[in-house]
Parts: structure tokens; C-alpha cells; sequence
């Protein structure tokens, strides 16, 4: 999943799509023509019109990914702080597959990036950088089987807040995560 928007990331992602997986420079403009148009990010749009693979996107997104990192190790947060996708307030269900005693918790809030939950207090918070294979339940009763990085950790009177970058890989989960944002922000 593209990441960032950055120059450098977004060369490194359209460069490889070019290059490793024949997607033309007039088909990768129409892409960003429509990104721009529908309030879409350059990896969605491309898959929405059907230009390329999920496992080619994938693979051309961890070249950016990797440029990425290289050149920021905090993925999420752009060089003044802000978050690279808005969050929205969203209590979801969240099932864990095996992760110590807990197997649900809840989201405080969701973005296309990730997920934040709540954890008790009783419950041991993960390490960041732990890898974590879960299930977000969504409104219409789908559920969507993703993996994360826990990338934060917050503890407080409450109990634990816990934010989950999920993997770029899951193009379609995180598709279906943005209409489910668009739809609540209407």
C-alpha cells in the first residue's frame, strides 16, 4: 500500500510499476487524473481501473515502502507531525487470532492507515514493532482477516490504547476501509 505522498516514494512506486510490470505512463497519468478526482490515492485508483494486479501493486508499493522507510522510520507521520490519513471516530469489533488472553477488543477510531483499540488495563500491552493477525468486524456484518504492525502503544487510567498500522498488502481490505470512511463522513 502506498504510504506516503512524498516525491521520491511516489517516483519509486510509479517507476517500478513502469519498469517491472508494463503499466504505460499514459495509463499511470489516467490513474493520477482519477486519483485526484475521486479523492483516491494513487495505488486505489490504479486497482479500481483495473491496471494492474494486487500482487503487483503490492510488490511495486514495498519498493516505495522501503524508499519510504529508508527515509523516515515513522511510516505514518509526515515531517511536520500530521498523520498521513484522517482518522474517524468508530467503535468496530476487533477479533485477535492469537495474541496472548485477549481475543476481542474494540476501535476507538479507524483510518486507512490503520486502527487504534482499546485494551483493559488487566491485559499486557504488545510491544511495538509485534506483528498481529486480526479481524475487523464492520458494520454490514462483513469481516475482513488483516495483518498489523503495532506501531504505538499508550497507557493511561483506562487502560491501554494501542495503534495498529495495518499492511500494505491488504489493497482490497483497506479499499473496503475507505468506503466505509466516505460513507460516514456523509
Amino acid at each position: 500500500m502506498l504510504t506516503s505522498n512524498r516525491q521520491e516514494v511516489r517516483d519509486t512506486f510509479a517507476l517500478t510499476l513502469a519498469t517491472e510490470f508494463g503499466v504505460s505512463l499514459k495509463d499511470l497519468q489516467r490513474a493520477l487524473e482519477r486519483s485526484a478526482e475521486a479523492d483516491l490515492t494513487l495505488d486505489l485508483a490504479l486497482l479500481e481501473m483495473k491496471l494492474v494486479s494486487e500482487a503487483s501493486l503490492a510488490s511495486a508499493a514495498a519498493a516505495a515502502d522501503y524508499v519510504l522507510r529508508a527515509e523516515r522510520p515513522a511510516a505514518l507521520v509526515s515531517t511536520n507531525g500530521a498523520r498521513q490519513f484522517k482518522r474517524q471516530a468508530q467503535r468496530l469489533k476487533v477479533e485477535f487470532e492469537e495474541w496472548g488472553p485477549l481475543k476481542v477488543a474494540y476501535t476507538n477510531n479507524i483510518s486507512r492507515g490503520g486502527i487504534c483499540v482499546s485494551l483493559p488495563e488487566a491485559v499486557e500491552a504488545p510491544a511495538v514493532d509485534t506483528l498481529i493477525d486480526l479481524s475487523l468486524c464492520l458494520p454490514d456484518a462483513r469481516s475482513l482477516q488483516l495483518k498489523g504492525r503495532v506501531c504505538y502503544c499508550v497507557s493511561g487510567p483506562e487502560g491501554h490504547h494501542v495503534g495498529i498500522e495495518i499492511h500494505y498488502q491488504h489493497t482490497t481490505e483497506l479499499m473496503k476501509i475507505d468506503d466505509l470512511l466516505r460513507k460516514n463522513a456523509a
